[in-house]
């Protein structure tokens, strides 16, 4: 029961992130556009912090977190992308505005993880409701930025009609990175997969319909992504890749699941937990340059 509100608060949270300790959840949010961020213990609510308030208003953002770092990816009041670190010298958080040139779109949101060799990963959707993959440059050999951080974009062209105001979210394995969305197209959940060349698929077979929130992990046992998502009727289902979606419930008026079948939920959530509990502590790095 308890995974099954804690998968209830990252799908209804603006973002999340594993802590380091493996046992606490970073819940972000961005009511009345201030950007706060709070550490969920399991039982309680822990320490509570404003990176921002010039956030735009119940938009997404997202927070990297490992061992000796906190990055939070954010969208301002007017529609940019930010970039927050906490400045443990100054003891406040900094933000990148070279991010600034990057506009989203009115409805967009974002998603964020680190790549391969650590750099920071950014996929948002654009004026024009495309998705953009921005990813860090200028990384010296010791991880170091100490001449500040460059971003190159690239367009995904490949994405089949992204829903304006599609969820996002990105997943990086040994193939690479894929980013998964919601298509207007086919009302279903579709791949971006990147390598040498990016490709897109459809993904979980079945229409889902308007979704409200969207989490995708790797099962590892069974070598398959599975989702789940926030419907618009506040029903959270599960999906697993080739399989059916099972509905785990439904979020009442508080925003805590009333769950279908306590044993089921538990079983289907395994997926789920053994991915956002595992954190790898990277070297500790010199980012962004801030402005």
């Amino acid at each position: 029961m308890s995974q099954l509100q804690d998968l209830t608060r990252c799908l209804l949270a603006a973002g999340y992130a594993a802590h380091p300790d493996g046992q606490s959840t970073y819940l972000l949010s961005t009511k009345d556009g201030v950007l706060v961020s709070k550490l969920w213990t399991g039982n309680s609510f822990g320490e509570e912090e404003i990176i921002a308030t010039s956030v735009r208003p119940d938009s997404s953002a997202a927070i990297l977190a490992d061992a000796d770092d906190r990055i939070i990816i954010s969208i301002t009041a007017a529609s940019t992308l930010a970039a927050f670190q906490y400045d443990e010298d100054e003891e406040e958080w900094i933000q990148d505005r070279a991010l600034s040139v990057y506009n989203v779109h009115g409805k967009g949101r974002l998603s964020a993880c680190y790549t391969a060799d650590h750099r920071i990963c950014i996929v948002f959707q654009n004026e024009s409701g495309a998705l953009v993959r921005i990813e860090e440059t200028e990384v010296d050999s010791d991880g170091s930025l100490d001449e500040g951080a460059g971003w190159t974009a690239t367009v995904l062209k490949k994405a089949s009609d992204p829903l304006l105001g599609t969820p996002i979210s990105t997943v990086l394995d040994d193939n690479g990175l894929h980013v998964f969305y919601f298509s207007a197209a086919d009302q279903r959940v579709h791949q971006l997969h990147g390598g040498e060349t990016w490709a897109d698929e459809e993904m979980f077979d079945q229409a889902l319909g308007p979704l409200q929130g969207l989490v995708v992990s790797t099962n590892r046992e069974k070598g398959s992504f599975e989702a789940y998502v926030l419907t618009a009727d506040k029903a959270v289902l599960q999906a697993e890749d080739g399989g059916d979606k099972r509905e785990l419930g439904k979020v009442d008026g508080n925003g805590k699941l009333v769950p279908n079948t306590t044993a089921e939920c538990f079983f289907s959530l395994f997926g789920f937990f053994a991915i956002s509990v595992s954190v790898t502590s990277c070297r500790r790095r010199k980012r962004i340059c801030w402005y």
